[in-house]
């Protein structure tokens, strides 16, 4: 629901439908929604678009943080999505290390 609506305000009221704070939004729903591939998309097109703003990154951490969280609790994993799991948890470190210094 609340991606929808995002979505259609970045549409009615903004110039290519490209908002930094409403997309920040929309990210924020489809991490609670646990669309994490969704959200990983829409922050690394943010990142690239406004490269100076460190929540993004810091947004993109925690995103690649739950969703190898996600992969680690399941009883049952094959062994690729548990090595994409290990690959995306460097990444967010990598990430994470670059906003503390």
């Amino acid at each position: 629901m609340a991606v929808n609506l995002y979505k259609k305000c970045l549409e009615k009221y903004y110039v290519g439908g490209k908002d930094l704070q409403t997309e920040l939004y929309l990210s924020k729903a489809y991490y609670k929604m646990k669309a994490f591939d969704q959200c990983r998309k829409l922050l690394n097109s943010l990142i690239l678009r406004h490269p100076q703003e460190l929540r993004l990154r810091l947004n993109l951490g925690l995103c690649l943080w739950a969703q190898a969280t996600e992969v680690f609790n399941k009883n049952f994993r094959r062994v690729q999505e548990t090595k994409d799991a290990i690959a995306n948890l460097k990444h967010a470190e990598k990430l994470f290390l670059t906003i503390m210094h």
